[in-house]
């Protein structure tokens, strides 16, 4: 997924209201009042390409890019080694970054069955990283992430970026 692409997810996570950040729940003036900010590690899984982007996102919802990549998985001999690798650089850069939270795209019905299982297994390493990290996951459908964007659940990824 392009640089763009991931930028969607962050910026569709940062956009909530963050009434409830880390599973607490507080008054929205204390939000007002407060300068805290929220690192999001967004990841946009794929089993050739991984897209990881990492933002701060305030109350107010000013976001500020700190970090983007596209972890390149084609040069292993294997697919589990390309998992073993999407969970490494992932553990590598939620060590780096330290993020509090992460978004990621959920799986959509694609039309090849094999390509869907790959992704799935790919979502599942990145999963599993932000998990070992002791990090809250939340997942995002990628109409849900047009809509908060473009303002359309259809749009395409040329209106999007």
């Amino acid at each position: 997924m392009t640089q763009a692409g991931v930028a969607t997810v962050l910026e569709f996570r940062a956009c909530k209201p963050h009434s409830k950040p880390y599973g607490r729940s507080f008054p929205s003036f204390v939000w007002r009042l407060s300068s805290a900010v929220t690192r999001i590690l967004g990841i946009d899984p794929g089993s050739q390409r991984t897209g990881v982007g990492v933002i701060d996102a305030d109350a107010t919802g000013t976001m500020r890019h700190v970090f983007h990549t596209a972890v390149k998985l084609l040069d292993n001999e294997t697919f589990p080694l390309r998992l073993k690798q999407i969970f490494d650089d992932l553990c590598a850069l939620i060590d780096e970054h330290r993020p509090d939270e992460v978004a990621i795209e959920k799986v959509f019905m694609a039309r090849n069955p094999d390509s869907a299982l790959k992704l799935g297994q790919a979502r599942g390493a990145a999963i599993c990283a932000a998990v070992h990290k002791g990090l809250t996951v939340t997942e995002y459908a990628p109409k849900e992430i047009k809509q908060a964007v473009v303002g359309s659940g259809g749009a395409d990824k040329a209106q999007i970026q």
